[in-house]
């Protein structure tokens, strides 16, 4: 018997003949293409910023606002348990926030994608207001019913931060990969700043 034939795959745009299990031979057009996207150097034509300096540094920015909050009531969480009484359960608003990050995911692949861009932005705009005062009200509570208030706005905030994550990455692909990295920066910045911004 003879080996098989390895399949072979061409630059050229012919097509080719379903798997022949006679010849032992591979040939299908949609494999041939996926090959050629994945293996290959595609010329991909983004769209330039006019200026690219102040786009990346207002990448940078965007991506530091849209964790602050997330960061701000991560360092906050061991004073808003202190303060109601509740040391034990300090965890609860980072945890709170995570598992809300984790459904705002999902809800922002299921929901969120048929809205237009603009509106995502003010609905994330809107609920970093409503979780920043909501959970500065709180504190002044005396009562335990506001350290669950603060957890419960713990979880808008949470979500926030993904829904303004997933939306401004997806509005980012088509500019260069380079904004990206500034998206990311604000990320790392918004931890450096949000834990200073809250002790002082």
């Amino acid at each position: 018997l003879m080996p098989p034939r390895p399949a072979t795959v061409t630059d050229g745009p012919q097509s080719m003949a379903p798997f022949d299990p006679v010849t032992c031979t591979v040939e299908s057009t949609s494999f041939v293409r996926s090959v050629i996207s994945v293996g290959s150097q595609e010329n991909v034509e983004y769209q330039q910023p006019r200026n690219y300096h102040l786009a990346f540094s207002a990448v940078v920015l965007c991506g530091m606002l849209n964790n602050f909050s997330y960061c701000v009531i991560s360092g906050a969480s061991q004073d808003i348990a202190r303060q109601f009484h509740a040391e034990d359960q300090t965890t609860i608003l980072t945890s709170v926030m995570n598992v809300s990050a984790l459904a705002a995911t999902v809800i922002s692949t299921r929901i969120l994608v048929r809205f237009r861009f603009y509106t995502r932005i003010r609905l994330v705009l809107c609920m970093g207001a409503v979780s920043y005062t909501g959970v500065a009200l709180a504190t002044t509570m005396t009562d335990k019913t506001g350290f669950w208030i603060a957890a419960a706005l713990s979880c808008l905030s949470g979500m926030a931060q993904i829904f303004g994550e997933v939306t401004n990455l997806s509005f980012l692909k088509s500019f260069p990969p380079q904004l990206v990295g500034g998206w990311g920066a604000g990320t790392g910045l918004a931890g450096i700043f949000g834990g200073f911004g809250y002790i002082f």
